[in-house]
């Protein structure tokens, strides 16, 4: 999957795949989280409320 999304020409080692996936994660969740906070949404207990 990482090869995939970073479009790479070879599969990178396991740990540099693990890393490079929890970077890839944590930038989605922060954009994620930029969006919940310009909307009324908020972010309790796990689950998505308005607020």
């Amino acid at each position: 999957m990482v090869r995939t999304l970073l479009k790479l020409a070879a599969n990178p080692q396991a740990d540099a795949a693990d890393a490079l996936a929890i970077a890839i994660t944590h930038c989605h969740v922060s954009q994620n989280a930029a969006r919940m906070s310009d909307s009324k949404l908020v972010l309790t207990r796990g689950r998505l409320r308005s607020g």
